[in-house]
Formats: C-alpha cells, structure tokens, sequence
C-alpha cells in the first residue's frame, strides 16, 4: 500500500492554540569569498505567528506556480530566461547551465564549475505574481574553493552545471541562503498576510 508524505512542518501541532505550520525561515549569516569551516544559523517554523516570524518589512514575496514551485530566473549576463527555478536549502551550489564556464576535471570537483577567476552574475527572479527580486552572484573556481582551505565546507560562490537535461533550470542552492533570511511559505495557507507557495527574502 502506498503512502503519503507529509511535510513535517506542515504536520507541526497547535501549541497554545497557535499553529507555526504555514512555512519556515532559514537565517543564515554571510559566508566569505574563501568559504567558511562551519556555518550556524537558525531554522525558524511559522510565518507571522509568532512575534520572531513575522514576514519582515522590505522583503520581496515571489509567489509561485502552486502545481510545479517554480519561479523564472533571468540571467542578464547570458539573457537567459530559466522558467523552472527555484530555491532549495538542500543544494550544495548555485546549479544552472551556462557552456561557457569550464566544468571541472579533477574528481574532488566533478559537477562544479572552475572558472579561470571568479565570475560576477546578475539575475532577476520572477514570481507568479510578477514581483521581481534582483540577485548579484559569483562563481568561483570550485578547485581552488576546496584546496585552499581543506577543512571548508560551505562556500557562498559555488556553482555547477545543472547538465544538458537542466536546460531552463536554475537552483538557487545553499549559496543563496548565506547572508539571508529566505522565507518558504507552504500552499494554500496565509503566510504574513500572503496566501502561499511564495519564496521571500
């Protein structure tokens, strides 16, 4: 028999009659150029239920397709629109396809990308609800990342091919999330005054 998995947020219980089950915020601090050996940050449950979550003032709200949870990455340095984007805590990169920047050959950096020096990008994220988020990034050369500092483990300008099958994908990764709060805000539920699925930050 087949059975359903449910977000483990979502599933959270009612404490004192309030609910903190309409999203989270991931809060991380800014990671240098050179990366970083560790990382703290915090993982925040609810979205304007509790005085700490509320949706705060200045954030860009991008709603999102409520069947697929993507938004539409413009790359203006490739004008390059990608329609199946997203944000996602869970990628150890900034994946998305762009031939001219080398893969790298060594086998400690298979699927990353090695410039030559590292690359500045401009990128304007598009939610459903047309609000647009303008995003500078980097890439830089993931063999120097990992050899320079061999105890590293969490870089904010690590990027990799999201290969030939990734055409029109773009994963903001865990790269993204250093030195912002994003906010995921489930379905169907309001989230700081905003009905989700939105990404914000």
């Amino acid at each position: 028999v087949a059975s359903q998995m449910v977000n483990p947020v979502h599933a959270l219980a009612a404490n004192n009659g309030v609910s903190d089950n309409n999203g989270v915020i991931i809060e991380l601090p800014t990671v240098a150029a050179a990366g970083a050996a560790t990382v703290s940050g915090t993982l925040v449950f609810g979205i304007g239920t509790q005085s700490n979550n509320g949706l705060a003032s200045g954030v860009t709200v991008l709603t999102t397709d409520p069947n697929t949870g993507y938004i539409t990455t413009n790359l203006t340095n490739l004008n390059q629109n990608d329609t199946q984007s997203y944000f996602d805590s869970g990628s150890n990169a900034v994946y998305f396809v762009d031939g001219s920047i080398p893969n790298c050959t060594e086998n400690f950096a298979q699927g990353f990308f090695c410039p030559a020096s590292t690359l500045a990008f401009t990128a304007n994220v598009t939610g459903m609800n047309n609000q647009v988020a303008m995003i500078n990034f980097s890439v830089g050369p993931a063999d120097t990342l990992f050899t320079t500092n061999t105890s590293f483990t969490a870089f904010s300008n690590l990027g990799g091919s999201a290969g030939s099958s990734g055409t029109g994908t773009f994963a903001w990764g865990l790269p993204f999330y250093f030195g912002h709060n994003v906010y995921t805000a489930m379905e169907k539920v309001d989230a700081g005054g905003t009905t989700g699925p939105y990404f914000a930050f």
